[in-house]
């Protein structure tokens, strides 16, 4: 329809991150006469309170929403991008502030919409952007992929895991701090030797050729 809008919750779906916000949200868009569709990406891990708020999507707005895998392709996350006019990040900002900046700038890039909490946008230098930043993801993910230790009892335990937010984010903070809207910029310590290419022609149509590329 030609104004049906298209609001995207991308980015697998974890704890913190407002999943349980979703239906409070198509709510009021319903209650604001907005017609709309709505392309959410599911949780890889489910926890209890994000079965409740699946439950509720499917039964009040099963012809409103699209679930897309949580644990999609490049490409097919490239896909969904295209799809939607408007990037939804409805995360707990106290308990997650550094949640969603891989996406903002991905939304940015692409000249997306993007609607937040007030407090998940741009950070304004690397060290707010999460870079380094001792993430306690307890026994989750050990379980999840079964990985396990030996205690000094000789039983087998499940370890204790954290993350430390370095990752894809690390390019994007590189990119962030060097680059120009002329393209990618990289620091001397990662790219020390620097390469001029001055084309030598002889043939003066040749020349005017390579200034027209």
């Amino acid at each position: 329809q030609e104004n049906e809008v298209t609001f995207g919750f991308l980015g697998s779906a974890r704890p913190n991150k407002g999943f349980e916000n979703i239906p409070i949200i198509l709510e009021s868009l319903s209650k604001a006469k907005i017609d709309f569709k709505v392309r959410i990406q599911q949780a890889i891990f489910p926890w209890p309170s994000y079965l409740k708020a699946l439950e509720i999507l499917n039964l009040k707005y099963s012809d409103k929403v699209k679930f897309i895998e949580g644990n999609i392709g490049i490409d097919e996350f490239d896909f969904e991008w295209n799809l939607i006019d408007f990037l939804v990040l409805p995360y707990n900002v106290e308990f997650y502030k550094y949640a969603g900046s891989g996406l903002l700038f991905e939304a940015n890039d692409r000249d997306i919409q993007v609607i937040a909490p007030f407090g998940t946008a741009f950070s304004k230098d690397i060290e707010d952007y999460g870079i380094g930043f001792l993430y306690d993801t307890s026994k989750n993910f050990a379980k999840a992929f079964e990985v396990k230790f030996t205690s000094k009892e000789g039983k087998l335990d499940y370890v204790w895991a954290t993350s430390w937010g370095v990752s894809t984010r690390l390019m994007g903070a590189l990119i962030m701090a060097h680059s120009d809207d002329d393209g990618l910029v990289l620091p001397p310590k990662l790219a020390p030797i620097q390469v001029v290419i001055i084309p030598v022609f002889r043939d003066p149509s040749k020349l005017r050729g390579a200034q027209i590329a």
